[in-house]
């Protein structure tokens, strides 16, 4: 995992030497802008004390070249040229496993499942500008179902003709359902507790009502 920019410009007579103190990879070497002379200059690399020719770049031949060399934090290294012209080295940091891992998870955080979104999110993403429409579609156009699943997915199968037969045929084979009969001694228990009740009521009426007063009838005169 490559993380940042790396550069050095060598000028001729000059040496750079430093600790790394992050690691990085080499991968270029290439003249300057301004060359001086037609002649070769090589790219000289020392490390633990030990040099090593990088590549040899002659104007109109070879400009450039192709690296690919890292190099670790905490190793004492120099660069120097032996030739006219100037030389640019470039490449890139390299992230440790720590940074690795933190890029990674970043990139996971960052990523949406949107199968998970109802169509009103969906709708205010791309509203918002948060979303490709096109690119949408494109993801879902490209997304690839296995059979088993299709066909178990009842949202994504097509009803047949066969299929609206039988549909049909079910919802007129099913029968009304029958009342359940209330059993008959809960009804004689029912109409013999409300018998009851209407003889005591009647009862209580009788006892609270008073008794008529009796017509007396006029007396008779006895004729002599």
């Amino acid at each position: 995992m490559f993380r940042g920019f790396w550069g050095l410009k060598i000028v001729p007579g000059k040496t750079y030497s430093q600790t790394v103190d992050a690691s990085f990879r080499l991968s270029n070497a290439a003249l300057g802008a301004t060359v001086v002379d037609e002649l070769r200059t090589s790219v000289v690399l020392t490390v633990d004390d030990k040099s090593f020719v990088l590549c040899s770049l002659t104007p109109g031949a070879i400009e450039q070249q192709t690296l690919d060399i890292g190099l670790t934090e905490g190793e004492e290294i120099t660069f120097e040229t032996q030739g006219n012209n100037e030389v640019h080295l470039t490449g890139n940091f390299i992230a440790d496993d720590m940074d690795s891992d933190y890029d990674s998870d970043e990139e996971e955080s960052d990523e949406m499942d949107l199968s998970d979104l109802s169509p009103e999110e969906l709708k205010e993403l791309i509203d918002e500008g948060l979303i490709d429409p096109e690119t949408l579609l494109e993801d879902m156009e490209d997304e690839d179902y296995d059979s088993d699943d299709a066909e178990a997915d009842m949202r994504i199968r097509e009803i047949t003709e066969e299929d609206e037969e039988e549909m049909i045929e079910d919802l007129e084979s099913e029968e009304e359902p029958v009342p359940v009969p209330v059993p008959e001694v809960k009804i004689k228990k029912q109409a013999k507790k409300a018998e009851l009740k209407r003889k005591a009521e009647e009862e209580e009426a009788a006892k609270t009502k008073k008794p008529k007063a009796k017509k007396e009838e006029p007396k008779k005169v006895k004729e002599e």
